[in-house]
């Protein structure tokens, strides 16, 4: 758990230079073992190599990615691709997934509608409001 929260550090580097912070419990060992516990936590590796995670919960018709994190120096090989392409495989034709990626965060944005996701919604959070992005499997 310790190299997942050091990848999770890497990863968001660009959000805590923005906005002086990551998703909630990024950088906590405690919230990755309650991750672990209660969503579907997958490990990211490349040649034996840990370079990224991610973790969903699955309910009634409705995947949600609660977080996706892949090291900067990974970025760009198309494994968040292919992380995408594993959760359409485990929903059925008219399900969706959902997740919400900060207002700030253009390149994120730009990933998931290029992966045909549509933002839904603004979310207020306070000092850090959020899209809510849907896609539709078919």
């Amino acid at each position: 758990m310790h190299e997942l929260v050091r990848l999770q550090i890497r990863a968001f580097e660009s959000d805590r230079a923005l906005c002086g912070s990551g998703p909630p419990g990024y950088d906590s060992y405690d919230h990755q073992r309650y991750a672990a516990s209660c969503y579907q936590y997958y490990v990211i590796k490349q040649n034996s190599q840990r370079v990224g995670g991610f973790y969903f919960l699955y309910q009634s018709g409705i995947l949600q990615l609660i977080r996706l994190f892949i090291a900067p120096d990974y970025q760009g090989r198309g494994m968040g691709q292919m992380v995408l392409e594993f959760l359409k495989a485990h929903v059925l034709p008219g399900e969706v997934i959902e997740l919400e990626t900060p207002t700030f965060s253009v390149g994120a944005q730009r990933f998931y509608e290029k992966q045909g996701f549509q933002r839904i919604k603004r979310i207020q959070y306070g000092a850090s409001d959020a899209y809510l992005y849907r896609l539709m499997v078919t």
